[in-house]
């Protein structure tokens, strides 16, 4: 923070719209949206788990990360499962 403040001071920051003009050469917006869309597509396409699906798949990655990721995913539904609990959707959707 002290640099910056140091640069205005001293005027010398770059000019913001030079700034600007070189950061929009670098983006072709139609590209973005192009892989945007891509990536959307995926999701939307994508398979759902269920949780035991899940668990085996990570019981493959080795001995000790697979039972490691299985312990989070199973402390992770626990931890959602008394929060559903404690306040339940149709309460949480009235705050919305």
């Amino acid at each position: 923070m002290d640099i910056v403040i140091d640069q205005v001071r001293r005027g010398d920051l770059a000019d913001p719209w030079e700034a600007h003009a070189i950061i929009s050469s670098l983006y072709n917006w139609r590209d973005v949206a192009r892989r945007s869309e891509a990536v959307y597509d995926g999701i939307v396409d994508a398979v759902t788990l269920t949780d035991s699906q899940r668990m085996r798949r990570y019981l493959k990655i080795g001995r000790i990360v697979g039972p490691l990721f299985c312990l989070v995913l199973g402390l992770a539904r626990i931890i959602m499962w008394m929060c559903e609990r404690l306040v339940p959707r149709h309460v949480r959707k009235a705050f919305l």
